[in-house]
């Protein structure tokens, strides 16, 4: 399958490509694969050849490690003089591509801004909620770090067409710097008060809950109370225990009478007599 496309105003075109599949699985969207060809476009315009080809041979290899990682090849056919006059063409069509990435990037920004202090605005969150904040938090970040890059392409271009007269790019959102210390001022408030409600919560259960040494106090002291009681039941029956032992003597002494009683022989003195 061949791609082709036909001219037939009766103008040459400045330059023609000819690329492998490799570079267009490598982009994606059509116009990164356009802003690469432009730029490969307006090096042949002002560069040398030959470091031209060094720069494609050297720059191929690496756009295929980070893209298809296919192979790649590339060819063009251009007008070296009609190049050199839609050079700046180029190079004005790459910035309004920037600059309407920059204003797509705005309105993501602005509802990202909004969709975050809601959340803020409603205090107490639950845990699905509090992902959701942090989710968008990063989406605005990530927005912002895309708008910084923009600008950096957008003020390139505009030192090519302007040279020393170019202006770096600025707007009224900026690029979040001051918008984040805002951001991280309201975080470090928020786990303050977080922190405080946590103490004051602890220090009410304190209140309602004894504390574990004065449980054991409160609980030993009826022990203290049992065991006195244990020591007296147990010293009253080592009495009883003595009483009964004298009991149990009293008897054998007043058998040892009654031996004594006896006649030498064993027989009783009543029978003597009788």
């Amino acid at each position: 399958e061949f791609r082709y496309c036909y001219q037939g105003d009766g103008e040459f075109p400045a330059i023609v490509f000819l690329g492998s599949d490799g570079i267009d699985d490598s982009f994606g969207e059509t116009t990164n694969m356009v802003n690469f060809y432009a730029q490969v476009a307006k090096m042949l315009a002002t560069d040398p050849m030959e470091d031209c080809i060094n720069s494609i041979q050297t720059t191929l290899p690496e756009l295929s490690a980070r893209g298809s990682q296919d192979d790649m090849s590339v060819a063009c056919v251009f007008d070296d003089v009609l190049l050199g006059v839609v050079s700046k063409n180029i190079t004005e069509w790459q910035q309004r591509n920037v600059l309407e990435t920059i204003r797509k990037l705005n309105e993501r920004i602005v509802r990202f801004s909004e969709e975050y202090e809601q959340y803020v605005k409603r205090g107490n969150l639950s845990d699905k909620e509090k992902i959701d904040k942090q989710n968008t938090l990063n989406a605005l970040k990530r927005a912002y770090e895309f708008k910084r890059e923009q600008a950096k392409r957008y003020d390139r271009f505009s030192q090519e067409l302007e040279r020393e007269a170019y202006e770096p790019y600025s707007d009224e959102l900026g690029f979040g710097e001051q918008y984040f210390l805002l951001v991280e001022k309201q975080a470090a408030e928020e786990e303050v008060q977080q922190q405080e409600e946590v103490a004051v919560e602890a220090e009410t259960n304190v209140e309602e809950v004894p504390q574990p040494q004065e449980e054991a106090m409160v609980e030993s002291e009826p022990k203290v109370e049992e065991v006195s009681q244990q020591e007296e039941t147990v010293d009253g029956d080592n009495q009883a225990t003595e009483v009964v032992a004298e009991s149990i003597e009293e008897p054998q002494e007043a058998v040892t009478d009654q031996e004594e009683a006896k006649s030498p022989d064993g027989i009783p003195d009543s029978e003597n007599e009788q």
